[in-house]
């Protein structure tokens, strides 16, 4: 899943939308969040700009983490050893 951590969503005061298939993210401890609202999210970065849709949770892991959607969306390939991600946009080669 694509997700946006909810402190930026409040601190950009960015429009949400309800979700259209509510679910539950579990955690090891057997607790769960409910996802009841996405958000489009505009990346921009290194030449590459996108607006993704993302949904939401709190974490303190980072601001945005793009999921498989992402990088099945994209046809991303992953260089493990780098730790780089690259994929094509607009004729380029873009690597993250």
């Amino acid at each position: 899943m694509n997700v946006v951590v909810e402190t930026a969503v409040k601190r950009c005061h960015l429009k949400g939308e309800p979700h259209p298939h509510p679910f539950k993210v579990a955690w090891v401890n057997k607790t769960h969040l409910t996802v009841t609202h996405r958000y489009k999210i505009l990346i921009q970065t290194s030449g590459y700009k996108n607006e993704v849709l993302c949904d939401v949770l709190p974490m303190d892991v980072a601001h945005i983490l793009l999921g498989c959607p992402w990088l099945y969306d994209w046809n991303v390939s992953h260089n493990r050893r780098e730790n780089t991600y690259t994929f094509r946009y607009m004729n380029k080669n873009i690597t993250l």
